[in-house]
């Protein structure tokens, strides 16, 4: 199973990737910065929403994974996020 990691899940390419990661039946990590917008992911189908906007945000993503990681990561936002994944 594909485990995949959405920063900015809730905007237009983030909602894009995470309706195709559910068609092809992925594992989705949606990650977004308010309340209401992981709201939006968890009615799209992400299996969790998970707050980056807070510091270490990364170790609900391992937590999530059992310590595994994730398979792919996409990133339509950009910066210093990007740099939490590796």
């Amino acid at each position: 199973m594909q485990t995949l990691l959405i920063l900015g899940a809730a905007g237009g390419a983030g909602v894009a990737a995470l309706d195709i990661a559910r068609v092809l039946g992925a594992v989705i990590l949606a990650c977004a910065s308010t309340q209401s917008k992981r709201d939006l992911c968890d009615s799209r189908g992400a299996n969790t929403a998970i707050d980056y906007s807070r510091r270490g945000w990364y170790r609900d993503v391992m937590d999530y994974t059992s310590h595994e990681g994730v398979s792919c990561v996409f990133d339509p936002v950009g910066g210093d996020y990007i740099y939490a994944c590796v």
